[in-house]
């Protein structure tokens, strides 16, 4: 697909006209198809990670023993990144475990985080995810996040809204304060070594509503 929109390009910028509007369009094409790919990708993958939490899931520590990669993170980002470098072989790729991250002149990005959530994977079973973003240039244009224990897709596409297994998601509103919010933190404990540590997300705590 990308070497044929080389090929139409060059015909429509030897024949001096449409050529953009046929970028947009073609632009537009590649895009849409990369969304409904990744959301099918990730169903394939969900259904992966949940065959093989029946099995024993080898683990093992990054930096320290709150650090945690599985088999699993590894699997689900073999995985993406043999369907992006297979379909979209430019394209560049940033993944988490750092499994053949790529660099090129394209300006798409693809980014992986195969298992948003790996201790609770291996600790609980539930409250984890996998999340793929795709970007042009430094502009988001879509990301995919699967609740795999719960078998929730969450989806959005730039200026289309954002979606739960396919049904449109209110939008938020704009005039709300924090003090009528709830507010959820997700910290490092190897990060927080002292309790004047603690006192920026205490603040920030006290003016939520819970």
């Amino acid at each position: 697909m990308v070497n044929y929109y080389h090929e139409m390009s060059k015909y429509f910028l030897i024949n001096g006209k449409y050529f953009n509007d046929f970028r947009k369009g073609f632009t537009f094409m590649l895009e849409e198809e990369a969304y409904q790919k990744t959301m099918k990708w990730t169903v394939l993958a969900a259904e992966w990670v949940r065959n093989k939490r029946e099995a024993d899931v080898e683990i093992g520590i990054k930096q320290n023993h709150t650090d945690l990669v599985t088999v699993v993170d590894r699997g689900v980002e073999s995985f993406f990144v043999g369907q992006i470098k297979s379909d979209y072989p430019d394209h560049n790729i940033i993944g988490e475990e750092n499994i053949h991250n790529t660099q090129s002149d394209s300006e798409y990005m693809w980014i992986i985080d195969p298992i948003d959530g790996t201790t609770n994977l291996v600790n609980r079973g539930r409250d984890y995810a996998i999340s793929i973003a795709f970007c042009k240039g430094d502009q988001g244009i879509f990301g995919v996040v699967y609740d795999v224990a719960n078998n929730k897709l969450f989806h959005a596409y730039t200026k289309k809204g954002a979606y739960l297994n396919g049904r449109k998601l209110d939008v938020l509103k704009t005039n709300s304060s924090l003090r009528d919010e709830l507010l959820a933190l997700s910290l490092l404990w190897s990060d927080i070594n002292e309790a004047d540590d603690w006192s920026p997300y205490l603040k920030l705590a006290s003016r939520a509503r819970g």
